[in-house]
């Protein structure tokens, strides 16, 4: 919502929430004909975050006092970008009725597995407290894991919608020069088609950089 702070006049000054503020700033710029505009956007002129500050005094201007000094985003993927958890819980399962196991997690089951990061960390950890755990445990989780891979890809490149409000966020986070990044314990594999089929087809217009599970030794909780 909209915070308050003190004005010259030591008066209570009501200031806008990012979003109103950048509203505010697109009905205030008129379309100049040779100005690059981003598609999706195509009443925001691509001015960038210094245009952006010239427009006004630090002292006075609200827009300057969002932008200037958000400098990065950070977006989780899974349950931020889009709501994926229940397709990989439908994928985890029919990687089990592939290879003849009777395990079929409930969706309440896998809240609670998610506490785990990593899916074939979470396997792992799944069966290590049954009872009668399956016999070569590492090898059976990693090919569970690699076929739950594969179904997932399989429906991301069917089609898969991102959540609400997300496109527009990276757009307009573009238009003001601020760095977006990816982080996530995802497989790259599964992160790929995901934004590829969503998103963009070149969705690192977006990300200045992507950290996922691939690249990391460690997943969390490891304080490293």
């Amino acid at each position: 919502g909209n915070r308050f702070e003190k004005d010259g006049g030591n008066q209570d000054r009501e200031i806008p929430a990012p979003e109103a503020v950048v509203r505010r700033f697109k009905t205030r710029q008129t379309a100049s004909a040779g100005r690059t505009r981003i598609p999706g956007l195509s009443e925001t002129p691509c001015c960038g975050r210094a245009a952006l500050a010239n427009l006004c005094s630090p002292e006075s201007s609200d827009l300057y006092h969002y932008v200037m000094r958000l400098q990065a985003v950070l977006f989780d993927l899974d349950g931020t970008i889009a709501e994926t958890e229940t397709v990989h819980l439908q994928c985890f399962n029919e990687a089990f009725q592939h290879f003849g196991l009777p395990y079929r997690w409930t969706f309440g089951e896998y809240r609670s597995l998610l506490e785990i990061a990593g899916g074939r960390e979470r396997i792992r950890h799944y069966f290590e407290k049954l009872d009668n755990p399956p016999d070569h445990l590492r090898d059976l989780a990693a090919g569970l894991h690699k076929l739950k891979n594969e179904l997932y890809v399989e429906r991301m490149e069917a089609g898969f919608q991102i959540r609400p409000g997300v496109r527009r966020l990276l757009e307009e986070a573009l238009v003001c020069d601020i760095t977006c990044g990816l982080t996530t314990t995802t497989s790259r594999v599964n992160v790929d088609p995901l934004l590829r089929y969503s998103l963009a087809e070149d969705y690192s217009k977006y990300f200045a950089f992507l950290l996922t599970g691939t690249e990391i030794r460690h997943k969390k909780p490891d304080p490293s």
